[in-house]
């Protein structure tokens, strides 16, 4: 398979996809399937890393790709960070978020693996603050 999908942390709350040098539309009808079958498994919210920085030869239709995504994880509270060494992906989604304007999905870019990383952990704690005021008003 051109794309691998695990998780990223032994609690499971995100989930690592990688590129190949080479993968294709198949590759990533079964890759999302296993990382949409990780977010429902969960009773809490899964984020994803996706590295695409191997990738070199994309599928010819790529925007559909993109679009296809968004359209699944705007059904979420997950948030997406991509690895990349180059802007070709964040104008990519540029591009389809112009075409699908009504599609929310927080997603952040980065170069570093680290960066990533951190920026699962802000989401996360990010939901736990939220969750922990929602309850404090509930008891209030």
């Amino acid at each position: 398979m051109g794309l691998s999908v695990d998780w990223g942390n032994i609690e499971e709350t995100f989930i690592v996809v990688k590129l190949d040098l080479r993968w294709s539309y198949d590759d990533y009808q079964q890759a999302i399937a296993l990382v949409l079958q990780g977010i429902r498994s969960k009773n809490h919210p899964v984020d994803v890393i996706i590295d695409v920085r191997k990738a070199m030869s994309n599928p010819p239709n790529l925007i559909g790709i993109c679009r296809d995504a968004i359209t699944k994880f705007s059904h979420f509270d997950t948030r997406i960070v991509v690895i990349s060494n180059s802007l070709f992906w964040q104008t990519l989604y540029s591009t389809v978020q112009r075409m699908m304007p009504n599609m929310v999905v927080d997603i952040c870019f980065t170069a570093s693996v680290d960066e990533s990383y951190t920026l699962i952990e802000e989401a996360q704690e990010r939901r736990r603050h939220n969750h922990d005021n929602n309850n404090m008003a509930r008891l209030n």
